[in-house]
């Protein structure tokens, strides 16, 4: 398994087994109809190695990862207001991440560090009442990965 596949699957398995909060439902399941609620996507954006051209003789990586998570909440009836209602949810569900990276910030000894990044919640355009909008956060993971082993990290 790949260092990068262990951190994605660490992360999933973290707010799955999250018990703040929230009970959280599922993780990583793109078909909304069949998801549990909160629910986590998770996207690696981008990796950018950090070495500079003198630190190549360290034999390792330095890389940095930028993930984004998307949160959904369900409200549990229909509200006058549901936007208003689903942010009190959202902020709850971001207040388990942080809670989750805080205490797991190694993703159990896959990287160097995670760091909570910010968030921005969106309007979800179907007119869905139950779930009118979703939170969108952004990590950003520091590892180290083996030059001649790129599956290894040098944690």
């Amino acid at each position: 398994m790949t260092i990068l596949e262990h951190i994605d699957t660490t992360i999933a398995e973290l707010i799955e087994s999250c018990n703040g909060n929230f009970r959280w439902g599922s993780c990583n399941e793109r078909d909304q109809a069949r998801a549990q609620y909160p629910h986590a996507n998770i996207y690696v954006e981008s990796e950018e190695c950090q070495d500079s051209s003198s630190g190549v003789w360290s034999q390792e990586y330095a890389q940095q990862v930028s993930i984004r998570i998307e949160v959904w909440c369900k409200l549990d009836g229909e509200y006058e207001r549901p936007w208003i209602e689903i942010r009190k949810k959202l902020y709850q569900a971001l207040d388990d991440l942080k809670a989750i990276f805080g205490t797991a910030w190694n993703l159990n000894g896959y990287c160097d560090t995670i760091m909570y990044r910010g968030c921005e919640i969106v309007d979800e355009p179907g007119g869905d009442q139950l779930i009118p909008a979703k939170m969108i956060t952004h990590w950003l993971v520091n590892y180290e990965q083996d030059r001649l082993d790129p599956t290894s990290s040098t944690q």
